[in-house]
């Protein structure tokens, strides 16, 4: 995008424009073209010593993420994290423009966008650095890293592009939804090669790629883009810790046995919109009026179902003091129906800034102002017949009878003199006359500087409004289960590290989603201590159904 960024020249050379932002499928902010339902992330690849580093960041939602591996490893390990991150735009340093390794990975992936950057960029100094602006910490050890960490470089890189291909004016904190670098291994979940990942059609299936026949399309009953989200999330990073799997388990269960409270929370979901990326539009000064109304009226429904969600004992733990403030201060700023330009006005309330709403009273009033300015006129002078006229040639002037002339005041200014009368005027006549024809553009500028300080002040509000956002969403995505549970006669695994796996009558969720009902015949499975077992049977026997 080019911008003007000099006054025009008026015929004294050329006006300056330059490149203000660059779009890409891994950067861009705009909501037509984001998919509401899935991550945009951007990713980075780059080699660091002995290892290979990946960080790929999501600035519309705010995630970002990073993971190294060995260089022996790269086969594997890449296809590994492109397939479960399935970024949209990957940059790669230059020197792995001819790695073998590299390039077979990404022929596995045909439609992702790929770039190649210069390996000074992949600084590790200035990498640090640029996250340590960004987060404003003095380390790194918070988020379970040193100056020395693999994952700096390409994390680092990301942000410093970043700021380079997106316009914003936030100078003390780079992007404020940028909140977290949050690294992780492959012993916190469960181990899938992109292989199996494909052939399991977990999120997209191998046909046309898309949701369709897949164990996604089977559980998508998310109210909101943010619990889409995290449910893929879910899907790409099975857990492998048993307690924490009970405790999700056990937060479906509350929702299984109370289902009136269930169609409750989950009727109010749907009027949630998108925290998320309303919170990062906001805080890139990308957000307008009607933005901040869907603000608004997502925090107004997430209180609601903190209520309901207390009502079964899941109490959670942020605070909603914040969240009504900011309700009630929309309300007290925001007009309900905005304007989503900031050219047209319609964007502040009255009632919010005293000196809005006396422009505006003089555009609305200006009769009703004249007759008391021209009654405190008369007031002063004694002269009882003045009267206040307009002209499209001299503009606005008081009138005053010859009989009256000796009576007029030294304030009153000859502008004309008549057989019958004469047209005088004053500072201030002029100065009510200035502000009508200006009123409107005044009322504009007003209007937008307003909006501009109010969004403004916000943007200390957005890691609240993140979190939030990730607690709204952890609620949708259990109660999307619980009522995929109850929907399709699902019931609780017991989990433990026994190591046996015993399922009675299981039914695969996807096949079963599209046949009639009753027509999949369940399978007994009983595996204890077996590291390879060899499933036989003739073609269409249900031998992959079984697997």
């Amino acid at each position: 995008i080019c911008e003007q960024v000099t006054p025009p020249s008026k015929g004294k050379g050329l006006t300056e424009r330059k490149v203000v932002e660059v779009i890409s499928p891994g950067n861009t902010l705009e909501q037509e073209y984001l998919d509401q339902g899935a991550n945009n992330f951007l990713g980075s690849l780059c080699y660091v010593k002995d290892y290979v580093a990946f960080s790929y960041i999501d600035i519309s939602t705010g995630e970002f993420y990073a993971v190294k591996w060995k260089k022996n490893q790269t086969t594997q390990e890449m296809a590994k994290e492109l397939g479960r991150s399935t970024p949209k735009e990957l940059i790669l340093s230059m020197s792995m423009q001819k790695d073998e390794d590299v390039n077979f990975v990404l022929n596995q992936f045909p439609n992702l966008t790929v770039d190649y950057e210069q390996d000074w960029y992949f600084s590790k100094e200035n990498a640090y650095k640029m996250l340590l602006k960004q987060f404003g910490t003095t380390s790194l050890h918070s988020f379970s890293l040193t100056e020395d960490s693999p994952e700096i470089v390409p994390a680092g890189f990301l942000l410093e592009y970043l700021t380079k291909t997106i316009a914003t004016q936030n100078q003390d904190k780079i992007f404020p939804q940028v909140t977290a670098l949050k690294t992780f291994s492959d012993s916190e979940y469960v181990t899938i090669d992109d292989s199996s990942r494909r052939n399991l059609e977990i999120t997209w299936n191998l046909k046309d790629g898309s949701t369709q026949y897949t164990l996604l399309e089977t559980l998508q009953n998310t109210q909101t883009s943010m619990g889409s989200r995290l449910l893929r999330n879910r899907l790409m990073y099975p857990l492998t810790n048993v307690e924490k799997i009970r405790t999700r388990q056990n937060r479906i269960l509350t929702f299984t046995n109370n289902k009136p409270v269930l169609d409750e929370v989950r009727e109010i979901l749907s009027k949630v919109l998108d925290i998320e990326r309303l919170a990062s539009r906001i805080a890139m000064e990308r957000a307008h009026a009607k933005d901040l109304q869907a603000l608004r009226q997502s925090l107004e429904s997430v209180v609601n179902v903190r209520k309901l969600v207390e009502q079964v004992g899941l109490i959670e733990g942020i605070e909603l003091e914040t969240a009504q403030k900011i309700i009630f201060d929309i309300k007290s700023a925001i007009l309900e129906d905005p304007s989503t330009s900031f050219t047209e006005g319609r964007l502040i309330k009255e009632g919010y800034s005293a000196e809005l709403d006396r422009v505006r009273e003089l555009q609305n009033n200006f009769n009703e102002i004249l007759d008391d300015y021209l009654q405190e006129e008369k007031d002063k002078t004694g002269i009882p017949n003045l009267k206040i006229k307009y002209t499209s040639a001299i503009g606005y002037y008081i009138e005053v009878t010859k009989g009256k002339i000796p009576d007029v005041p030294t304030h009153f200014i000859l502008k004309r003199t008549l057989v019958n009368c004469d047209r005088y005027t004053t500072s201030r006549l002029d100065e009510l006359e200035r502000e009508l024809l200006s009123a409107s553009e005044t009322i504009i500028e007003l209007e937008r500087n307003l909006f501009m300080e109010f969004r403004g002040r916000l943007i200390s509000n957005i890691k609240y409004l993140l979190e939030i956002a990730a607690e709204t969403a952890e609620i949708d995505v259990t109660t999307s289960l619980a009522f995929s549970a109850l929907k399709n006669n699902w019931i609780c695994p017991e989990i433990d590290d026994s190591g046996i796996l015993d399922i009675e009558n299981g039914r695969h969720p996807v096949v079963e989603y599209h046949l009639e009902s009753g027509d999949f015949v369940p399978n007994n499975s009983f595996f204890f201590d077996k590291k390879f077992a060899l499933v036989t049977g003739p073609n269409m026997a249900g031998k992959s159904t079984y697997l």
